[in-house]
């Protein structure tokens, strides 16, 4: 794997209500982490656990709507909690702290883009920078540019892998969490 330089300044896009701010920072983290033996483990593993975990998660939310139509209680329980409880937004939902819950939001998005952007450099894709989307100078989420003529021409494995790797980080750090949570 060839190393990659950053020779780019921090740059901001506007694209009005977002505004882009493209930095050169995590290029070299992605570098060192994509060149250990458990990352590589990590971007094979992952190609063939996404497709297990999504059916999972698929019958879970299946699970939980039949619950949700056929229990009364249920129901219930969902009403009296209001609508804004089913936003994972901090501080519109009523359970979510906007402290923890801002801390939680920018930790996974940083988590989940990392994936993306490790996976990439594990199979020699040229990622261009890391970002932050700022929404009217709110910072809503973050981004890894990876190139894209790279991605299109890289075999589907290891497209997927690169594509799915943001994802199979989250869920890794939910459960992650929620050992913590019990222990």
């Amino acid at each position: 794997m060839e190393e990659q330089k950053s020779t780019r300044k921090i740059r901001a896009e506007v694209k009005f209500p977002l505004i882009l701010i493209h930095t050169p920072y995590g290029l070299s983290f992605f570098d060192k982490i994509a060149a250990t033996r458990l990352a590589k483990f990590y971007a094979k593993f992952n190609i063939y656990l996404m497709p297990l975990i999504t059916a999972l998660a698929i019958f879970l939310i299946v699970g939980s709507m039949m619950v949700l139509f056929s229990n009364g209680v249920a129901r219930a329980g969902v009403r009296d909690a209001g609508p804004q409880s089913n936003l994972l937004i901090p501080g519109l939902n009523p359970y979510l702290p906007w402290t923890y819950g801002w801390i939680a939001l920018v930790i996974t998005i940083i988590v989940h883009e990392a994936g993306h952007g490790i996976v990439a450099r594990i199979y020699g894709i040229k990622v261009e920078s890391t970002g932050l989307v700022l929404i009217l100078g709110i910072p809503i989420g973050a981004f890894v540019n990876i190139e894209r003529e790279e991605l299109a021409r890289t075999p589907l494995k290891q497209k997927s892998a690169v594509l799915t790797a943001g994802p199979m980080n989250n869920m890794i750090l939910a459960g992650v969490c929620l050992v913590g949570l019990f222990l």
